[in-house]
């Protein structure tokens, strides 16, 4: 029986990303893992969608628009390149214009979820 020993990852080597993630289109992204905390520490995170994700961290009701509009939120501010933009502008990927399936990738990678 071999015994490995734990050897914690060292603060140098410590991946802090972007990540590259391949999309079922074919497409790439990179982009950051979510850091709620860093965000709402300082204050990048918009009101309403601070109020959806405490809602839905307690189990509350919350409309699937709302939650939709967090995650989208969430999946453009994990971007880095391309940048993925809540409306359409020049340089940028809107937001709608990502299929079902590259979102659904996009929310697993990142780790962001609906609750």
């Amino acid at each position: 029986m071999s015994q490995n020993k734990f050897a914690p990852t060292k603060a140098a080597a410590w991946n802090r990303g972007p990540y590259e993630i391949d999309l079922p289109s074919g497409n790439k992204v990179l982009a950051h893992r979510p850091n709620i905390y860093v965000w709402h520490k300082t204050g990048q995170i918009p009101d309403d969608v601070w109020a959806t994700l405490l809602a839905t961290a307690k189990g509350e009701d919350v409309s699937v628009e709302a939650r939709w509009d967090a995650v989208n939120w969430q999946i453009c501010k994990c971007s880095v390149s391309p940048e993925i933009s809540l409306a359409p502008r020049e340089g940028a990927v809107c937001i709608d214009d990502i299929d079902d399936l590259d979102r659904q990738a996009l929310l697993i990678e990142l780790g962001i979820g609906l609750g």
